[in-house]
């Protein structure tokens, strides 16, 4: 099994996180998606990440593949989840889509954050945030890892690497503690995005 990744993609972090919390042997492939390597086209035309090779099939997106890996590997599945713990993992999922929107656009326009779509997708991420920490999902001594706990996890590593404490980054003081707490495993602390 090899896994084609981006050690600043989000998306790619979740499915790493997963790989190495299930203890599921892989072949890790880092690539630039944005120089499309051959080896990349041909697992994945849309030349993105992450994507994973298993014998003669390829999946990518990661939650195309976190639901290959649920159901490959059933002794290795995660909690079945609530419907809040779904609402919540789908929040989190589309605020890792906003804030890749908004990196994927300061590639093709300088003035990006100021043009109407980047303007919206600010909005969306403080919104979004705001709601996300008001039922911030807790992680404890004895709590189960969970997907919500991951997409969480990520989506704040990827604002903070990216956007540091700009301004308009809302107080989201429950999700920092949930990933302060979360960054100490490893297969967390070993996927933070790198430059």
């Amino acid at each position: 099994m090899k896994l084609f990744v981006s050690s600043t993609s989000p998306f790619a972090r979740i499915v790493r996180i997963l790989l190495q919390e299930k203890h599921i042997a892989h072949e890790q492939l880092m690539v630039d998606p944005w120089a499309c390597p051959p080896a990349l086209i041909e697992a994945n035309p849309a030349c993105k990440v992450p994507t994973l090779v298993t014998g003669d099939l390829s999946i990518s997106n990661s939650l195309f593949i976190a639901q290959y890996l649920e159901s490959a590997y059933p002794d290795r599945a995660l909690p079945p989840v609530t419907a809040a713990e779904l609402a919540q993992t789908a929040l989190a999922f589309e605020l890792i889509e906003a804030f890749a929107s908004i990196i994927i656009g300061r590639r093709s326009r300088d003035d990006f954050d100021v043009s109407p779509v980047g303007l919206r997708r600010r909005e969306t991420l403080i919104e979004g945030l705001q709601r996300l920490n008001s039922t911030a999902p807790v992680f404890d001594n004895d709590s189960t890892l969970r997907m919500v706990h991951i997409v969480v996890v990520v989506l704040v590593d990827a604002l903070r690497f990216r956007f540091g404490d700009a301004e308009w980054v809302p107080d989201i003081a429950r999700l920092d503690a949930l990933a302060r707490r979360l960054n100490q495993r490893p297969a967390f602390l070993t996927t933070r995005p790198l430059l």
